[in-house]
């Protein structure tokens, strides 16, 4: 995938229209249009200001990786008892039924934080 094409899918993801992405990484709405038409590229510190708006790496936004996670998080504390990476390596560790258990309890976190706000139903 391009850049351009890239650059569109994150701001939509995200919710920015072209100008809001604009202010905030301190360009026209214009040079965020031909960002997107293909028509300019942009500099390395706006590719690492748009990278850390989409909280994804450089090479994603180029389209050189599908990957968009920020690997250093895996270092960060989860709950301030252990890593993230330390959290991937329990579960490596643990027999697949467990792992199916703790991902469904995950999932299901994951779905009512998405859908639930302070114990109510959202609205649609």
């Amino acid at each position: 995938m391009e850049f351009s094409e890239r650059l569109r899918q994150l701001r939509e993801k995200h919710g920015y229209t072209q100008k809001q992405l604009a202010d905030a990484v301190h360009l026209s709405k214009n040079s965020i249009c031909n960002y997107e038409k293909n028509v300019n590229l942009p500099n390395i510190e706006t590719l690492m200001s748009l990278a850390d708006i989409f909280n994804v790496p450089v090479d994603n936004l180029l389209g050189r990786s599908a990957i968009s996670f920020k690997f250093y998080k895996l270092n960060k504390s989860f709950f301030g008892k252990f890593t993230i990476a330390e959290a991937i390596d329990i579960l490596s560790s643990i027999d697949k039924k467990s792992r199916e258990v703790i991902i469904n309890v995950l999932l299901y976190a994951k779905n009512y934080n998405d859908n639930c706000v302070n114990g109510k139903k959202l609205s649609k």
